[in-house]
């Protein structure tokens, strides 16, 4: 339990990176803003549209796991530490759920106070599906050096950013709409659990197979031979 909790120190003090927490603060402000100021009203035209485009303030977060982990893997300390297994599994993954459920709160709160319950329902319904693919693209992000692996990041990733666009598109949304409370708190539960579960699923089969160890390597060969060449 304590290389857990410094995993996840170590892990958030190398996401802690000025340029980020002001971007990610920018897009989730802002999208937040836009969604307690004027917000579309249930079932207009617009109110598909705003579902997806809300979700976009989750770019911070996915900002964030980018920096964090082209930091741990350039410096060989966070490689050989005696949390190393924790830092680079379980960091991410629960600086990403966290941040989101953040997030995803602020919206739920403002949703409630604006639309109303049928309006709660549809944002946690519209949430859980973005969360679950940002929880998959962060979690799978930098584990490259296995194939499929890194080919689920991808998918993951290109489907959180088409996905403002696909639900104005796909008649399947539609059926996503108007669903009960209670439905839409247990899809919300259930839907995350999957998502952190397959997560750790697949940093475990990085963690015995992947090499983790392969961009400090390279920056340390990089190193030594400027240092030759001086």
């Amino acid at each position: 339990m304590n290389k857990v909790a410094s995993g996840i120190k170590l892990y958030t003090q190398a996401a802690a990176h000025p340029f980020t927490i002001g971007f990610g603060l920018f897009m989730m402000i802002g999208m937040t803003l836009a969604f307690i100021i004027d917000p579309a009203p249930v079932g207009s035209k617009d109110y598909l549209s705003m579902l997806g485009s809300i979700q976009m303030g989750n770019m911070g977060t996915l900002i964030m796991v980018i920096i964090a982990s082209t930091k741990l893997q350039q410096n060989k300390f966070y490689s050989s530490c005696n949390c190393a297994k924790e830092l680079f599994t379980v960091g991410p993954l629960a600086v990403v759920t966290a941040v989101n459920i953040l997030y995803n709160t602020v919206l739920a709160v403002s949703a409630y106070v604006n639309l109303g319950v049928t309006g709660l329902s549809d944002t946690i319904i519209f949430n859980t599906i973005s969360s679950m693919l940002i929880i998959i693209a962060g979690g799978c992000y930098g584990k490259n050096s296995v194939k499929f692996i890194a080919v689920i990041q991808l998918f993951a990733y290109i489907a959180f950013i088409i996905f403002p666009i696909a639900v104005k598109h796909t008649s399947f949304t539609h059926i996503l709409l108007g669903q009960h409370l209670t439905t839409a708190v247990i899809f919300a539960v259930c839907g995350n659990i999957i998502a952190i579960a397959f997560i750790l699923a697949l940093q475990n089969i990085w963690w015995k197979k992947g090499d983790k160890f392969a961009a400090p390597k390279k920056a340390l060969l990089a190193a030594l031979e400027v240092q030759a060449n001086e």
